[in-house]
Order: structure tokens, then sequence, then C-alpha cells
């Protein structure tokens, strides 16, 4: 279980993302990297399942190598997860896509993008955080919160994190905060 959160701020030209950092894999509950794999200007944050994360991490250079645009990364990340053995399930009786049961979200300098299990995904308004993982609803609480109270970026994005470390026993951990901008 975690928190990842990201929030684009066109006035600065950056986007910044973070998560806390503590891994729970069955019985095991341990401190771990930030749930975000870098590439480049580009970063994808993972929750749920470790192995998502392994995977990602272990493909950086295949999912983000001359990446053109969001449908881009989700047609790869298709072919990745399908290479590794990733099912998915088709919809039951329903004309919909099969699902890989994950939620990731993809940032660059330019922007955030929310990207679910059928690997639809939408663009987040500047200025909007986006969250996901067991602290999500915490998350945007807080950095509601830390808007109205005219915090910058990267503090909205520091207080939804400690919001969802603090008071979701899944989310524990140190929280990790970082800048995306062009290189």
């Amino acid at each position: 279980m975690t928190i990842i959160c990201a929030l684009h701020d066109p006035e600065h030209g950056c986007t910044w993302i973070g998560g806390d950092r503590h891994v729970l894999m069955g019985n095991i509950w341990s401190p771990g990297p930030p749930k975000w794999a870098l590439h480049g200007d580009y970063a994808v944050g993972s929750c749920g399942y470790s192995r998502l994360h392994n995977i990602i991490e272990g493909a950086r250079d295949e999912l983000f190598h001359g990446l053109s645009d969001t449908l881009d990364f989700t047609n790869r990340l298709r072919r990745v997860l399908t290479s590794e053995g990733w099912k998915s399930e088709p919809a039951a009786g329903k004309q919909e896509p099969p699902d890989f049961d994950i939620n990731v979200l993809l940032a660059s300098p330019d922007g955030a993008w929310g990207i679910d299990g059928i690997l639809g995904f939408d663009p987040v308004p500047p200025g909007v955080l986006i969250a996901d993982g067991a602290g999500r609803e915490l998350a945007f609480g807080a950095a509601f919160a830390a808007k109205r109270a005219a915090l910058n970026p990267q503090g909205q994005v520091l207080m939804a994190i400690n919001a969802a470390v603090e008071v979701q026993h899944n989310c524990c951990g140190e929280a990790w905060v970082h800048k995306l901008e062009r290189n």
C-alpha cells in the first residue's frame, strides 16, 4: 500500500512528484525506495503490487527511450506487462478492454497523467494534484487545504504525502518529493 502524488506547475515549467517510502509485501513491511521510476524527463509512479514497480524499473529504457506521448507510453507498458506474464482479466460480459488491475501515474515537466487498469489515461489539469494508493483521499484533502493556504506546489505535494502517512496505516515511512524539470 502506498501514496503517490504528482502536481504540474506550469508557471515554473516543472512537475512535482512524490510518495511514501515503505513497502508492504505479504508479511514483509520494510523501508523501501521511492515508488517512482525516473528516466530522463519522465517518471512513472506505481502503487499496489511491488512486482509492478520491479517490472517498470527493469524496463525503464524500453518504456521511455524515444517516447513520443502518453499513448505511446501505455502501448509500451502493455507490451512490457504482457511479456512479463502479467495477466489481464477480460471484463465479464462487457465490451471493454482487458483490465491489468494496475494504477500508475506518468509525469514529465510538461504535465501529469493518471493511467488506469485498462491503460486509459487522462491529463491532470495544471495546478491540480493527482494521487493514488491507500492514502489517496487524505492526500486530496490535504492538497486542497494546502492550496487554499497558498503553499507552493512542492509544499502541496509534501503536505498531501504527510497527511496520508500520518493517518492511513498502510502509508508509512518518510515522504519523498522530487522536481521534474527539463535537463
